[in-house]
Parts: structure tokens; sequence; C-alpha cells
């Protein structure tokens, strides 16, 4: 059955297909000479001031519409990264970067205290 219908197909094209298509009667001959291209027609004149360009007030509204866009961007990628990412004016500390936690802040204030008292204590001492 297969075959029936690929010999169908086979047939239909060939009886299809242009009668000069298959083969040329003398294959060592000259080749056949393409049509002459007819010539192409005149351009039409265009006005001196018509350069067939955008007016001004269009070339003004599509750049104003790309820089609103643009601010439009800039403005919702700030607006969300201070909300996706909030930071704390007294967050944990990174090392290496000179800020403390505020428990090392109250660590030390204790212990800049205490080295005072035992400072006044020596003063007082040694009058």
């Amino acid at each position: 059955m297969r075959r029936a219908c690929v010999a169908l197909l086979l047939l239909a094209a060939l009886a299809l297909a242009p009668a000069g298509a298959g083969a040329q009667s003398d294959p060592l001959g000259p080749l056949p000479q393409p049509a002459p291209e007819p010539l192409p027609a005149p351009a039409p004149v265009d006005e001196p001031g018509d350069d067939g360009g955008m007016e001004t007030w269009q070339e003004l509204l599509i750049y104003g519409a790309a820089a609103a866009m643009l601010g439009g961007i800039a403005w919702w990628v700030v607006r969300d990264a201070r909300h996706r990412a909030p930071v704390d004016e007294h967050g944990p500390a990174e090392p290496g970067s000179g800020r403390r936690s505020p428990e090392d802040r109250r660590k030390a204030k204790q212990r800049a205290r205490q080295a005072n008292k035992q400072a006044r204590k020596a003063r007082r001492r040694n009058r």
C-alpha cells in the first residue's frame, strides 16, 4: 500500500512538471540566454523641502516617551530595591566594615565607664 502511494505521487509530479524542465536536448550546448531586464522607471521628483522624514514634533514626542519610560524604569528599580532590601541604621556588623553592632557598642561603652571610674580612683589616691 505504501509503495503504491509513493508511485502515484511520483507519477503525479512527473505529469505536472513542465516539458522542458526534465533534461536538455544537448547537455554540452550553449546555455539559454536570460530575457533582457526592463529599464527601471524614473524616480518621482520630490519637492525641494520634503525629505520624507518625520516632523519635529513627532521626533520630540518619541524622545519624550523614551525618556519618560527610562525614568519610570529607574524609579521602579530604586523603589523596589529599597523595599526589598531595607537597611537598618544599626544593622548587623559585617566583618571588616568598620561598623559595630549595638551590643558591641554597649559593651565598649561599659568598658569605657569602668576605665574612667578606675582613673578617677587612681587620681584621688595620688593627691
